[in-house]
């Protein structure tokens, strides 16, 4: 159902050392397009497999909790600015380095608000 790369960070997160390790380490995993289409979704494209889990996930989220996307498919170009831009490249994929899940539409950035736009 979640690929690979997914998979790994939770473990990694579960175990403690999602924090510990250096991102260059985890984002060295290579992204693949999978050809899936791409969908709106709040202002974002995002795959379509991604949009329906995550208004799966806001329905089982407690009133007044809602998901607002910061951020879904950057096209290579926009990876490479944001590449050349960051002050700390161990936050940012590589798009050299077969980039990251936004190049591809399956990695969103996220946070949830109380519903009156406050992030929580």
């Amino acid at each position: 159902m979640f690929g690979y790369k997914v998979y790994i960070n939770y473990i990694l997160w579960r175990i403690g050392l999602r924090d510990v390790l250096p991102s260059a380490f985890v984002n060295a995993i290579k992204v693949k397009d999978n050809g899936e289409k791409l969908v709106k979704f709040q202002g974002f494209q995002l795959r379509a497999d991604i949009a329906a889990r995550l208004t799966f996930v806001q329905k089982k989220l407690p009133n007044g909790i809602l998901i607002k996307i910061l951020s879904g498919y950057r096209s290579l170009a926009e990876q490479k600015k944001l590449w050349n831009m960051a002050p700390d490249r161990t936050k940012v994929a590589n798009p050299e380095n077969g980039g990251g899940g936004h190049e591809t539409g399956g990695a969103i950035d996220l946070t949830l608000t109380d519903g009156k736009g406050h992030e929580l």
